[in-house]
């Protein structure tokens, strides 16, 4: 789970820095007929990085048509100009990454500043996500029971804490994958016959 929230963290978290900063700018202009170009650019940097593994990247997908389904829901129910605003930005910015589709880590930065999370905040949503997954999987497997589940899932904010201070500074051209071996293992999972869930 350590190898797993580090090698997330150089590989991802800087994307979604990136992208709740761009959404934020675009949030502060004065309106929103702007192009949503390097917030796009970010989709397609991800979308490269993540290609050669093919779960990670339909997990990566999957999570961020979630995490936006989930925001434009919420928008919807509240009726302001400001979050107008913010759909708008949220739809905008789904069909510009329409192509790709819209990752996770995108999602996750461009959702927390739609929601006016400080970008802290919206990192540790990132984090706790993607551990959370990996932490119901092993649960659902038998590997681990549920108190246990929950005690790693407490234990690993600490590591967290220390990739994100790790990866403050990362530019996105110098994102990489830190576990090969992961990577290759996790493509093993499109060749089994059959799938108890998918994760």
């Amino acid at each position: 789970l350590e190898l797993l929230v580090n090698a997330q963290s150089r590989q991802q978290l800087p994307f979604t820095i990136d992208a709740h900063r761009e959404a934020e700018n675009l949030l502060s202009m004065e309106t929103l007929s702007k192009e949503h170009v390097k917030i796009a650019s970010l989709n397609e940097s991800l979308n490269a990085l993540l290609l050669s593994v093919g779960p990670a990247h339909r997990a990566s997908i999957a999570a961020g048509a979630g995490f936006s389904r989930i925001c434009i829901a919420w928008l919807q129910s509240r009726n302001t100009q400001n979050e107008q605003e913010k759909l708008a930005l949220i739809k905008e910015v789904i069909r510009k990454t329409r192509s790709t589709g819209l990752h996770g880590a995108i999602a996750v930065g461009v959702v927390g500043a739609c929601l006016e999370l400080p970008v802290e905040a919206t990192v540790d949503m990132f984090v706790f996500s993607s551990t959370r997954g990996a932490v119901n999987a092993a649960t659902r497997l038998n590997l681990i029971g549920p108190q246990r589940a929950v005690t790693m899932q407490s234990e690993i904010s600490s590591v967290a804490i220390n990739a994100i201070r790790d990866i403050e500074n990362l530019a996105i051209e110098d994102t990489h994958g830190i576990a090969p071996i992961l990577d290759t293992i996790h493509c093993a999972h499109d060749c089994l016959e059959s799938r108890l869930f998918r994760s």
